[in-house]
């Protein structure tokens, strides 16, 4: 029988020395038009940049996260497959 076997991950990080995300907001960040409430007014932008690198990662089989580092700001994990899986076709 054919199995489908995982294949193996990339993981990179950046990590900020700012204010974090607050938890009930680290989902809501990547929606649209969407940003953190501890963003200064004056930083500009329009939300879409996490909404549309998600987009992005996704269209990939990837995933992009972020979490609070433990001693401040935040982390964020973009995660790709490192190869295309190959389709499997029944002759």
């Amino acid at each position: 029988a054919w199995r489908q076997v995982p294949a193996p991950l990339l993981t990179i990080t950046v990590r900020d020395h700012g204010p974090g995300v607050p938890p009930g907001e680290q989902e809501r960040i990547f929606d649209k038009f969407i940003q953190s409430s501890l963003t200064k007014t004056g930083a500009g932008g329009t939300g879409l940049g996490l909404a549309i690198s998600r987009e992005i990662v996704l269209a990939h089989h990837g995933l992009l996260s972020v979490h609070n580092a433990a001693d401040g700001g935040a982390i964020f994990s973009l995660t790709l497959p490192q190869q295309q899986d190959a389709k499997h076709k029944e002759n």
